[in-house]
């Protein structure tokens, strides 16, 4: 008695007491039961475990959830907190959340060069929507930023 290559029982989902066994109850197949819940099935006639392990709606169902949680995982990184310390800067002209780490005061804006072509001035604003617009070297390191609105890669 072996378990090798079965898929969990297709009814009650346990791995543990899936087994088959060489019997003869049809010429040339074996069969695959569950000692658990009493599912029975029996090999194809080649010997294989495909029916059993066939489950085309389980299958789809999982890939769609892989990919699901893939987007999930980039989405979450697109809108984490970054640090101005440690990451840097967003991208300029995108809308962003910054947070005072030390008071937790928070303002929604966007980073622009204010002498845009002049890569030399240490020109780079923040404006608040509000109307405020001060310099970045006004910001204390301890700010950190969000994206608003999520680049979409490569913009």
């Amino acid at each position: 008695m072996t378990t090798t290559n079965l898929r969990p029982c297709p009814l009650c989902g346990t791995t543990e007491n899936v087994a088959q066994y060489s019997g003869k109850p049809y010429k040339g197949s074996r069969q695959v039961y569950c000692n658990k819940c009493g599912l029975q099935w029996f090999t194809n006639t080649d010997g294989t475990f495909d029916h059993w392990n066939t489950r085309p709606i389980e299958d789809g169902l999982r890939a769609e959830i892989e990919a699901l949680q893939k987007e999930l995982g980039e989405l979450k990184e697109q809108y984490r907190w970054h640090s101005l310390e440690k990451d840097g800067l967003p991208e300029l002209d995108q809308d962003v959340e910054i947070i005072n780490m030390r008071t937790m005061e928070m303002q929604a804006g966007h980073f622009f060069d204010y002498e845009e072509g002049n890569p030399t001035a240490k020109d780079i604003m923040f404006d608040d929507h509000n109307d405020t617009t001060f310099a970045l070297d006004e910001l204390p390191k301890k700010y950190q930023w969000r994206y608003l609105n999520a680049p979409k890669g490569g913009e």
